[in-house]
């Protein structure tokens, strides 16, 4: 409801009336609020007004552009480093002035009529002179207050959001320290109340009232879970977003001190139980609750987020400093196209709600054109924001929870998945940097985005919310567990799964609660996927499950496992000189060898960000392939004689040398099992230049990378050691499997993460060496073995985001080495591992340029070219086998022929002891 007309609008919000809080003279000294500062809506014409107020009481059924005003009236509002000009003619130039005077910045107004100048120093006295038409109109004084401001209580108690029961939500606007407006549904279950409160905070579309409709599978899954619990729900949009006001930069500091306020609101309302707010969320309501919670509001009881990020730039969007221009910046895109005004894609529910007249939606609206333009931002910054950066000023830690979790005191139940399709499984990392006296839940399990609603962490979850929030004894309502098997069966397509009966019966709230809290609070479920007896391979049920009192557990064992001659990995450091050819291998740099993603959706070659939900299907089927030859490394361990339990991060440590100045590699860590299957377990990412090391902050374990820009280094033609993190992962090796390691170019491996890899016209050719001087080698976190069923997990589609493919041996050979003699070059290779079913029957060498060719025979691992002109020649093998050839090996190294009658030499090195070189 308009309160008034525009003539006594007030600094508080977009056009609208919002309630002043009460301040003393002693809190404007103090904070600088603007609500001490005279309104600054400037009155050119009465008949202006008049006009302007009554556009604004229209029904909103056209777009903001019909009340966008051609006349010097405007606003100025101040915020937190920010301030807003609002209502302004649109192509109006601004020039924002300090206390003493001077120009700060300077602006055109977009339009809508809006204008966000930021990074704007705290203090009062500010400025706007605005020029239009040759008139230049300038505005009152106004504030800009410090981050460390928080409204008075009052300003908190003086809110009242409108109520809804089930299916019919309350739907109305929390207004936040600076007048902003933020949109918010109520939904409150059936009782008398108080209730205990459940809030969802992000930029999707939490305040959306529309109506769940069960039936298709289309709900809302936490305003369900909560009204189906007796919580009362309640949906935020942060500013920028939905029908909330503002504008909207990716978890700019405003969105964490808008969650204090709307925190501090909703505890304020009389139908809160307790006083006390819980929070919940999955992906980026979940990743929302680290921002706010690091705000200590003093009313939030616990937070819950689930399938999270640790860290902007490192886990999601720049995974090992390569732009993930997959998932990540699709969505990008699609927070950019959907927060966009006056064509938002993907906010039906907002114009819907403007065309049934929610006149403050409407005016919500009138500062999205000036968003940042957020693929501008992830292409302008391909390394790590300092301090000063243009887009980040006070660096990049403030979008990297991994920097901030310490802040967090309230208790914490976090889970998520280490394969995770769309965060990533770099989450685990952030865990042990959280205060050790944060009270903590962890869950963790491989599969996908959406396992920690799956049955054991969903009730694992429910607990902890009914201990801390609630504060009763947990218990699951039969309702919940028909509507939650409903679910599952519709999104997993997984119709027996069933939530797990409940372990308190009988208990009192006292003795539940003793119980719980004597538990360790680390829960590694195992295997999730592969339940004994389940009627449907690939439900989200797991086989096993672990407890540790802390992570990474103390249990944890360091395992190292060497690089080898012939494509081996063993725990011993390979025993050849480093100057013998055998202790490097090569491969081709080729990001076209395999394909960018390992899934499409069914049925079609589609790309899978247009199917997202195939993938959290039980029976879902992955198109991986096998490692190309001659475009990749691997090394193979010798089965396993026992079982070999990993849990934790490990690292993939290279020592590289390359044609180019700079590549992107992936390492993939795998299990070739008895049966001839290979099985996906972790990826690690990292381009070459960016692996100067955090060393304050790695371990033998996890290697940290600054990523910055002036720690960026070039390969320059020499062995470089180079760590790869491989991302956290829990995986159970039986006996007689075996252990490998890949290493090739980025792509192939994940199905929604792709990558903007680095592209050459010239062929690239990388080495890897494996010698005591250059111990290439893989870090493996062991533990303690967990019971698993005896049995291997059937592929392909047991073990949740973990496909199976054949295992295929290397068929080319590799390691081509070539030294010049004189008038001659040696050549040596490592020979090749035939297919299954293929026979080496022997070997024919190319040399390039001019295509000299010679056969030798399949014993023979060594020959001599001596035909050949004076010149610069590199060579490739082929294996001949008794029904075809494998593909070429990588192109060997440069050697050098010199004059015809120079004396021919032998090699500087004794390549193989006793070896009978073959002519």
């Amino acid at each position: 409801m308009l309160l008034g007309s525009v003539t006594t609008f007030e600094n508080s919000g977009y056009g609208f009336y919002i309630p002043r809080p009460t301040f003393s003279e002693r809190d404007c000294k103090m904070t600088m609020s603007k609500a001490c500062v005279p309104p600054l809506v400037f009155r050119v014409r009465p008949a202006i007004r008049i006009i302007l107020a009554s556009v604004l009481t229209l029904v909103a059924v056209v777009f903001l552009a019909s009340v966008v005003r051609a006349d010097p009236s405007f606003q100025v509002l101040g915020s937190l480093k920010q301030i807003f000009i609002i209502g302004a003619p649109a192509g109006a130039s601004v020039a924002l002035r300090d206390a003493r005077g001077d120009v700060v910045k300077t602006g055109v107004v977009d339009g809508l009529g809006g204008l966000v100048f930021r990074n704007i120093p705290p203090g009062d006295g500010y400025v706007a002179s605005l020029t239009y038409n040759g008139t230049t109109t300038h505005s009152g004084r106004t504030a800009v207050f410090d981050e460390n401001y928080v409204p008075a209580q009052s300003f908190y108690d003086a809110q009242r959001l409108p109520t809804g029961l089930v299916g019919h939500a309350g739907y109305g606007y929390i207004t936040t320290r600076d007048g902003t407006k933020l949109s918010a549904q109520v939904q409150l279950p059936v009782g008398s109340g108080p209730f205990p409160v459940l809030v969802e905070y992000s930029g999707y579309s939490p305040s959306d009232p529309t109506p769940d409709n069960l039936a298709a599978g289309d709900v809302q899954p936490f305003r369900l879970i909560s009204l189906l619990l007796d919580y009362a729900y309640v949906g935020v949009n942060i500013r920028g977003t939905g029908c909330s006001g503002g504008d909207f930069d990716y978890f700019e500091w405003l969105q964490s001190v808008d969650g204090y306020d709307v925190i501090e609101t909703i505890a304020a309302q009389p139908w809160v139980k307790n006083g006390q707010i819980g929070m919940v969320g999955i992906s980026y309501p979940g990743i929302s609750q680290l921002f706010v919670a690091q705000t200590r509001p003093p009313h939030l009881a616990a937070i819950s987020p689930l399938s999270v990020i640790d860290d902007t730039f490192r886990s999601t969007l720049y995974p090992g400093g390569i732009f993930n221009d997959g998932f990540a910046r699709n969505w990008a895109l699609e927070r950019q196209n959907q927060n966009r005004w006056p064509d938002p894609v993907g906010a039906a529910w907002v114009i819907k709600r403007i065309r049934a007249g929610d006149v403050q939606c409407e005016a919500n609206q009138l500062l999205r054109q000036q968003n940042p333009d957020l693929l501008k931002k992830i292409e302008r910054n391909p390394y790590f924001p300092v301090p000063g950066n243009p887009d980040y000023p006070d660096g990049g830690e403030i979008l990297t929870p991994y920097a901030f979790v310490n802040r967090i005191v309230v208790p914490t139940f976090i889970a998520g998945a280490w394969q995770d399709e769309q965060t990533g499984g770099h989450w685990p990392v952030l865990l042990e940097q959280f205060a050790p006296e944060t009270p903590m839940r962890i869950v963790a399990t491989n599969g996908t985005h959406t396992e920690p609603l799956g049955p054991s962490i969903l009730s694992s979850l429910m607990e902890f919310l009914d201990f801390h929030v609630a504060r009763r004894v947990p218990a699951i309502p039969e309702i919940a567990r028909v509507v939650a098997s409903l679910l599952y069966s519709k999104v997993f397509d997984s119709p027996d799964i069933k939530l797990p009966p409940n372990r308190f019966r009988g208990y009192n709230y006292n003795q539940a609660r003793s119980v719980y809290g004597a538990e360790k609070p680390v829960t590694i479920l195992w295997e999730t996927g592969a339940k004994p007896g389940t009627r449907t391979w690939g439900s989200p049920e797991p086989a096993a499950k672990s407890t540790y009192t802390r992570w990474p557990p103390a249990e944890t064992v360091v395992d190292y496992w060497y690089f080898q001659p012939d494509s081996q990995l063993k725990r011993e450091v390979p025993q050849v000189r480093d100057d013998e050819p055998r202790a490097i291998d090569a491969f081709q740099y080729d990001p076209a060898a395999k394909p960018r993603s390992n899934f499409h959706c069914p049925g079609s070659e589609m790309d899978p960000t247009q199917c997202p939900e195939a993938l959290w299907k039980a029976g879902a089927v992955y198109d991986w392939r096998t490692i190309p030859d001659g475009k990749a490394l691997s090394f193979l361990s010798e089965p396993l004689p026992t079982q070999t339990t990993m849990l934790g991060s490990g690292s993939v440590d290279l020592w590289l040398k390359s044609t180019a100045a700079d590549i992107d590699l992936e390492v993939t860590l795998t299990e070739v099992r008895p049966d001839g299957n290979e099985r996906y377990v972790q990826s690690g990412w990292l381009r070459a230049s960016h692996r100067r090391l955090d060393e304050a902050r790695s371990t033998e374990l996890r290697p940290r990378h600054t990523h910055l820009e002036r720690d960026a280094a070039p390969l320059e033609g020499q062995f470089a050691l180079v760590r790869i993190e491989l991302l956290p992962f829990a995986h159970v090796f039986r006996p007689g499997s075996r252990i490998r390691i890949s290493v090739e170019a980025p792509g192939g491996n994940r199905p929604l993460w792709t990558f903007d890899v680095l592209k050459s016209t010239d062929p690239i050719t990388n080495w890897i060496a494996h010698s005591p001087g250059r111990p290439s080698r893989v870090v493996l976190p062991l533990i303690p073995n967990v019971e698993v069923p005896d049995e291997w997990p059937p592929c392909p589609t047991s073990l949740r985001s973990q496909p199976c493919r054949l295992y295929v041996a290397p068929g080319a050979p590799t390691g081509v080495i070539a030294e010049s003699a004189g008038a001659a070059v040696w050549v040596a290779w490592t020979a090749a591992a035939a297919p299954p079913g293929k026979i080496v029957t022997g070997y024919t060498i190319t040399a390039t340029p001019g295509g000299s060719s010679r056969a030798v025979g399949f014993e023979s691992t060594r020959t001599i070219f001596e035909e050949l002109s004076p010149g610069t020649y590199s060579f490739m093998i082929i294996a001949n086998y008794t029904d075809g050839q494998s593909p070429p090996s990588t192109p060997s190294n440069l050697a050098v022929v010199t004059d015809r009658e120079a004396q021919l030499s032998r090699p500087s090195q004794d390549w193989r002891p006793g070896y009978i070189y073959t002519y």
